[in-house]
């Protein structure tokens, strides 16, 4: 099984000019299906997850949605696996004029101050068992269409993960 979870992220990360399909995506409702894809595994591991209210009107950004499930399935993931006794997930999504935000902040372990600016390196991983190219691989996507990610951590308060992503990306996309 875990074999099998390495060969699956190491495949993922060594394509990364793999070719975007860029559209419209609606973020809301992406976030509601990865509620739906995580319940199961929220609930074994006893993480209650609590989801901002979106504003009126939320404009869809253009992006690859297939891209973003994957780089919000890794954010998620690593969220849970950091709360080994159960703890809470808060995903926001918030936009100004000229980005959405799409905010996750668990309170699990944290991550030592020393080790965030490493946190994007492929294999770099700080969970044991970790194959340490999640985050890399998600860092690459979220550029390649215009955006990036950020990270915030405090050992013993929690981690938050922003991911950035531009409103207007006609000049911002890395073509495919």
């Amino acid at each position: 099984m875990r074999m099998n979870r390495i060969l699956a992220d190491f495949l993922n990360f060594a394509k990364p000019g793999a070719a975007m399909d860029i559209e419209p995506v609606d973020l809301p409702r992406m976030l509601e299906e990865l509620r739906f894809l995580l319940r199961s595994e929220t609930i074994l591991n006893d993480v209650e997850v609590l989801y901002g209210q979106v504003p009126k009107g939320f404009p869809p950004v253009m992006g690859d949605g297939n891209s973003l499930k994957q780089v919000f399935l890794n954010i998620t993931k690593n969220a849970i696996e950091a709360m080994r006794d159960g703890g809470r997930l808060e995903v926001i999504l918030e936009k100004d004029e000229a980005n959405v935000y799409v905010r996750f902040k668990d309170n699990g372990t944290g991550i030592p101050g020393e080790r965030i600016p490493n946190v994007f390196r492929p294999f770099f991983t700080t969970k044991l068992g970790g194959t340490g190219l999640g985050l890399s691989e998600s860092s690459s996507l979220v550029r390649r269409m215009g955006g990036e990610l950020r990270v915030k951590s405090k050992v013993g308060e929690g981690t938050t993960v922003d991911v950035l992503l531009p409103l207007n990306l006609e000049n911002e996309i890395e073509a495919g």
